[in-house]
């Protein structure tokens, strides 16, 4: 059975959840077309389920990283310097990672391969007939991570997008006086958040 909704509507992961969850279906609708309209009906509270439990239980961490990293320590000199604070025209310097996603999945065939995928078995020996349900199986391997890397790929960007302008309009104060470190573990908890919720949704909607 689904859970019941886990989010309580003063919490900060609920305001992350109101930013976050349009821009995820969004992307659900477009990568998948038509498919998403013909889940089984329980898929969409699970997919539901999924983007709660896992702000619930990533995203809950931002206001910690937020406070511990701030580069004033001072409450009075925090306090003058928010009474002072005026929203800055220029946009947040995130930064930049790497992720296991990006890389290229395409692995160029030697000659060997490509002539065992292009004969038919009965042309082969038992051996190469053998070799060549290897290879079938490790393209088989290869195709199932690159779909599922390009899923996780397209996702991110519109997630890490979302959760990035929702901070920029939620805590831009705590932003701009965020240090290299603060910044450096906001983003890896973004990127843990934006991943989990991929990877859950991708074993829901295949």
């Amino acid at each position: 059975m689904v859970k019941k909704i886990i989010l309580k509507e003063e919490s900060f992961e609920y305001a992350v959840y109101l930013k976050l969850s349009p821009a995820i279906k969004c992307f659900l609708s477009a990568y998948l077309g038509n498919k998403l309209q013909n889940l089984e009906a329980e898929c969409y509270s699970e997919i539901e389920m999924a983007i709660q439990e896992n702000i619930y239980n990533i995203a809950s961490q931002i206001p910690d990283i937020l406070y511990n990293h701030r580069t004033i320590k001072d409450a009075d000199e925090f306090d003058i310097a928010l009474d002072k604070f005026t929203k800055p025209e220029i946009r947040i310097h995130w930064t930049k990672t790497k992720h296991w996603f990006d890389r290229d999945f395409n692995i160029t065939a030697d000659d060997d391969d490509t002539f065992l995928e292009d004969t038919y078995n009965f042309d082969l020996n038992a051996t190469e007939q053998y070799a060549k349900g290897l290879v079938e199986a490790a393209n088989r391997v290869i195709n199932n991570a690159e779909t599922f890397a390009h899923f996780i790929q397209t996702g991110y960007q519109a997630l890490n997008f979302a959760a990035r302008q929702f901070l920029e309009e939620y805590a831009i104060f705590d932003l701009t006086i965020l240090s290299a470190k603060g910044f450096i573990l906001l983003q890896n908890n973004i990127d843990l958040m934006n991943e989990m919720i991929l990877e859950d949704l991708f074993a829901i909607v295949q």
